[in-house]
């Protein structure tokens, strides 16, 4: 596993005025969890997927 497998996470602020502990933005906060909550690959498949050993079934 190369560095350069690893995709770019950029990080997307909060906007200033959502409160999580107000009800009136639960829909925006809902949104952002399902949104970071996807599985994240690479150009090779998922990170799970390259993490595997080769030859075993077994995870690194």
């Amino acid at each position: 596993m190369k560095l350069a497998d690893i995709p770019i996470r950029r990080h997307v602020k909060v906007k200033c005025d959502a409160n999580p502990y107000d009800p009136t933005w639960d829909t925006y906060f809902l949104k952002r969890k399902h949104k970071s909550s996807r599985t994240r690959t690479s150009r090779k498949g998922t990170l799970s997927e390259i993490a595997a050993c080769k030859g075993a079934d077994e995870p690194i």
